[in-house]
């Protein structure tokens, strides 16, 4: 099993793969955020081709620890994701 890790921007989504063994992630491509169709589109796609078990969404968070606008977006982004796939 391989675990998929995104890092959500406005603009793309940062995606990167784990080997088998779940030991190095190497960078995979960028997809264009929107359309989100789109998107859905080709991560379904990647999920299939590298036999993804596990997805794994970056959260930021402020300076201080807490959580900011850019954490709210990817609780929105991890929220449509859920229901998608």
């Amino acid at each position: 099993m391989r675990i998929l890790a995104l890092d959500h921007g406005t603009r793309r989504v940062g995606v990167a793969v784990s080997d088998e063994l779940q030991l190095i992630a190497s960078p995979l491509e960028f997809i264009p955020a929107e359309p989100f169709e789109d998107f859905l589109a080709r991560l379904r796609q990647i999920l299939v081709q590298k036999e993804v078990g596990l997805i794994l969404i970056g959260m930021p968070r402020n300076m201080d620890g807490s959580y900011g606008p850019a954490a709210q977006k990817v609780r929105d982004f991890v929220a449509a994701l859920q229901s998608e796939i």
